[in-house]
């Protein structure tokens, strides 16, 4: 029997074990009593504490325009290739991994090209809901287009 390993009691604050599971690199830890007996686990994807995310999909990107090349020219700008990989489906992936379960893109330019990638987001292994908005909103308003997201109670 392993004596070696990573454990909490019951009253560790749950941002405090995920501050421990990030700093040792680990996904899970146990509780224990007082008599070092299994009382529980603390998951990462758990304490996380949300399953969604608003990301800004297709933008027309004019600035970018003059620095990339043709084949990206009349994509929307986070679908620009970086090593292989469109900008967006990266951020799609890190969110998934850190147990985002479902997405919303807000799309105003080119949003066939997204849907046509993404499509529901099942092979990315999550839920793609598509936002289409009426006149591009910009980072600060992203959350107006998804209620979903909007927090229930202010921080």
């Amino acid at each position: 029997m392993r004596h070696d390993f990573v454990a909490v009691d019951g009253s560790g604050r749950p941002s405090e074990v995920l501050d421990l599971m990030r700093a040792r690199e680990i996904t899970q830890v146990p509780v224990l009593d007082a008599d070092g007996r299994l009382i529980g686990l603390h998951v990462m994807r758990e304490l996380i504490g949300y399953r969604g995310a608003a990301q800004l999909g297709g933008h027309s990107g004019r600035r970018k325009r003059h620095a990339t090349g043709p084949a990206d020219r009349h994509n929307p700008k986070p679908m620009v290739t970086v090593a292989g990989r469109p900008i967006l489906e990266r951020l799609v992936l890190h969110l998934v991994g850190w147990g985002v379960r479902r997405i919303f893109l807000s799309v105003n330019h080119s949003p066939r090209s997204l849907k046509n990638h993404f499509g529901d987001g099942a092979r990315f292994g999550c839920r793609i809901e598509y936002v289409r908005e009426q006149a591009p909103l910009g980072r600060e308003d992203r959350s107006a287009c998804c209620p979903a997201l909007r927090p229930s109670r202010s921080w």
